[in-house]
């Protein structure tokens, strides 16, 4: 059970740090992507 739950943390800390980076282009793409889904 421990090593899905190191996974999981890993997984948080990889978008974390992806958002801190500053990728705001890929931010508004999934953004994009979510509300277009969403409003079908």
């Amino acid at each position: 059970m421990s090593v899905p739950a190191k996974e999981a943390q890993i997984t948080l800390l990889a978008g974390l740090i992806f958002r801190l980076a500053g990728f705001a282009i890929n931010d508004d793409l999934i953004m994009n992507i979510g509300a277009f889904t969403a409003n079908g």
